[in-house]
């Protein structure tokens, strides 16, 4: 449940300051609305080595520089995001993301 809150909060926090808005657009394409394939590519622009898992440094490093706000709690938002526990973020996670902020199914 904590999770979810925070989750909530961070999400809508991207969705009303501009720079957020700005990623949130250019990953969600016209329809502003985010498909599994577009969740996945939005979380993998932290991949700043394209291996296809960010690591919790990469995460930090990229949360940081996105100036998303909260960067003292980043390491926090990456134990919560990381659903299967392996220490890194990857598409096995995404899965699991996208069903708790897909808000109609």
């Amino acid at each position: 449940m904590k999770f979810l809150i925070i989750a909530s909060v961070v999400l809508l926090g991207w969705v009303w300051a501009n720079v957020e808005e700005d990623l949130f657009r250019r990953y969600s394409g016209a329809d502003r609305i985010m498909d599994q394939n577009e969740f996945t590519s939005y979380w993998l622009h932290f991949d700043r080595d394209g291996d296809g898992n960010v690591t919790k440094e990469e995460f930090d490093r990229t949360w940081r520089a996105d100036g998303l706000g909260d960067a003292d709690r980043a390491p926090f938002f990456f134990l919560e995001m990381d659903r299967v526990a392996d220490e890194v973020l990857n598409k096995e996670d995404f899965v699991h993301m996208f069903h708790i902020f897909d808000e109609n199914g």
